[in-house]
């Protein structure tokens, strides 16, 4: 934070700032990231993206449509995807046990919306990062790291269902929202 701010004193904040603390962090977390997320086949997010995949692909290039997969509606009515799939056969994902079956908020939107959906949300991704960089000062450090939390946490969370996700984006919207009055010359 304290480098965002400093960025965002000194000269106009670029998001290609980003790039280096992110390598960084990538590199030092790697082992996580690779253990709880990509490699474990017993991993529950490691599944929901492996299931997810092959739903938009047998639903290409739409998905499969609304509480269809990794939803709370899913999960309560016990989506018939998820017998296609035999999640029936594994801890946490069972008609009894559904525990995991909502765990990543990225898998549950592949599934549905397919790649299209994909190829719009990251439309808006990239569109909040442009309305940020156009910010200036403090509040455009404050708006990124939480953006960028906001985007990190729906990897491994239903984070924009939740009340801290919609008090995040609230905060992001108000602060975007507030254009600095310039005055009239």
């Amino acid at each position: 934070m304290l480098l965002f701010q400093h960025y965002a004193k000194k000269k106009s904040f670029k998001i290609s700032y980003l790039i280096t603390p992110a390598v960084i962090l990538i590199v030092a977390f790697w082992e996580v990231i690779d253990t709880r997320l990509l490699s474990s086949t017993t991993s529950a997010r490691s599944l929901l993206y492996q299931g997810a995949f092959k739903v938009a692909d047998m639903y290409a290039p739409f998905g499969s449509g609304f509480a269809t997969f990794g939803s709370g509606s899913s999960v309560k009515n016990y989506s018939p995807l998820y017998d296609v799939l035999e999640y029936y056969r594994i801890y946490g994902f069972t008609r009894e046990n559904p525990q995991f079956l909502n765990d990543s908020y990225i898998a549950m939107f592949i599934a549905q919306f397919g790649y299209i959906g994909m190829a719009c949300f990251v439309g808006i991704v990239l569109l909040f990062l442009l309305m940020i960089s156009k910010r200036s000062g403090n509040l455009q450090a404050f708006v990124l790291v939480l953006f960028l939390y906001a985007v990190t946490s729906l990897f491994t969370e239903l984070y924009l269902t939740t009340s801290l996700g919609i008090v995040t984006f609230f905060l992001m919207g108000t602060v975007l929202g507030n254009e600095e009055k310039k005055p009239d010359i």
